[in-house]
């Protein structure tokens, strides 16, 4: 089984309806049970919340 198979297998995205702690907490624990390692999970998690502030930054939005 290939590393996205495994993420579809954990139906990660389910449920969540915006982007908030509780997403980025969720994709962390996901990730990391699918094998991609702890530094690995965690520099993944942090960039795309870096990319996640920008992107509402741009649009005027706000994320806690």
């Amino acid at each position: 089984m290939g590393f996205f198979d495994k993420i579809k297998k954990l139906n990660i995205f389910s449920g969540f309806f915006s982007v908030d702690e509780d997403f980025f907490e969720e994709l962390e624990e996901n990730l990391i049970l699918s094998d991609m390692g702890m530094d690995t999970t965690l520099e993944a998690v942090e960039t795309l919340r870096e990319r996640v502030k920008v992107l509402f930054d741009r649009s005027e939005g706000t994320m806690n």
